[in-house]
């Protein structure tokens, strides 16, 4: 996978100026706008953020009921689910907070002019290189927001991977990630990049829950809901049981889409040397730590609520460290933080691979000198 990307600061600037452009040419197609497939179909990296998301274990079935139907007996799951980043992390283009961040027409260094708008077939976009414009339809947000936010579009009949995302962390456009640096040959290269049908699935599927193989997404519901972890749900609502719902509590359930190491990696031990870029995928960090292999209780919902928000503080997160490495069983070293606080700023630092990316370490360890974040 390849993870081109260039400091907003210098590919991008924000013309301050209100833009009133209408699409010239008549109106943006609109077409196939409820489908995974067109006639003709590229390929996208959707790697984010954003983040990084990969193939899918959950199969679409005929049973699937909606999240509505989880939240009578499960309500304050389904209250923490749906204020967490999950149940956000697809959006349609029109309702989302694109339309108002990309208010303004982007301008790259290299002559790339992009202006945005809002028109009756929906959040549109024109390209334009010279002499060359081309327009196209934006039609749904990937990401929560919590690093990016990508549009994905569409044009004649053909979905792509915009080449700007909005970075949280810098509150501005930039390149997206896994998009060449390069200048765009033509209006239509700048728009972004078109994907296949296979690898807009996974990134739907991943986004998104009961997504259908095949062009039909009438029945996909946007964002991580109940079913897509917990699986179809039909079954459970009209006869209760534990018996009946799927309850992963293990590491691969959510490595399903944030990625299981590489089998073929060329170091396994310290993944982040062979790919810093691995840092995103926490599962990948996680099970090459000592603390994982030590036996596999260590899963991700040890730390985190698997229907909530990341917690923000520190605290929570290290009373957890001290379940197993409490104060009394440490061996007596050099290190001059407490021994019941501050263990994340040692064994799990923050890294910054991109510019307005930044991720947890989750390989836990004691960092050796001249280690680079």
């Amino acid at each position: 996978m390849t993870a081109h990307i260039c400091c907003t600061s210098t590919l991008f600037q924000m013309v301050f100026r209100r833009s009133s452009y209408l699409s010239p040419g008549g109106a943006v197609r609109a077409d196939n706008a409820g489908s995974l497939a067109g006639d003709k179909m590229g390929r996208v990296r959707l790697s984010v953020l954003i983040l990084g998301l990969g193939l899918s274990g959950l199969v679409a079935g005929q049973d699937f009921v909606g999240s509505a139907r989880c939240s009578p007996c499960h309500s304050e799951q389904s209250r923490r689910h749906s204020a967490g980043m999950h149940a956000r992390a697809l959006s349609r283009a029109e309702n989302s907070r694109m339309p108002a961040l990309l208010d303004r027409p982007v301008a790259e260094r290299n002559g790339v002019q992009l202006k945005y708008s809002r028109t009756p077939e929906g959040w549109t976009v024109e390209a334009q290189l010279g002499r060359d414009r081309q327009n196209a339809l934006l039609t749904w947000i990937f990401g929560a927001g919590m690093f990016a936010f990508t549009p994905v579009g569409q044009r004649e009949g053909r979905y792509f991977e915009h080449r700007v995302s909005w970075y949280s962390a810098l509150q501005r456009p930039g390149m997206t990630m896994g998009h060449p640096a390069s200048m765009p040959t033509s209006a239509a290269a700048a728009l972004g990049q078109p994907q296949t049908p296979e690898t807009i699935f996974r990134c739907f599927n991943c986004h998104a829950t009961n997504v259908k193989p095949g062009p039909d997404l009438t029945a996909m519901q946007p964002g991580v809901q109940c079913e897509r972890c917990h699986g179809p749900a039909g079954a459970h609502v009209q006869t209760p049981s534990p018996a009946n719902i799927r309850k992963d509590s293990g590491i691969a359930a959510c490595a399903v889409c944030h990625r299981m190491p590489d089998e073929n990696a060329a170091n396994k031990t310290a993944p982040e040397q062979a790919d810093p870029l691995s840092i995103r995928f926490a599962p990948v960090g996680l099970m090459a730590s000592k603390c994982y292999q030590a036996g596999g209780a260590l899963t991700c919902i040890t730390c985190h609520d698997p229907h909530g928000r990341p917690l923000p503080e520190k605290p929570e997160y290290e009373q957890k460290c001290q379940s197993c490495h409490a104060p009394a069983s440490l061996v007596t070293s050099k290190c001059p933080r407490s021994e019941n606080t501050q263990c994340l700023g040692c064994h799990m630092v923050k890294a910054t691979p991109l510019p307005g990316l930044t991720f947890t370490d989750h390989r836990i360890r004691v960092y050796r000198e001249g280690w680079k974040r």
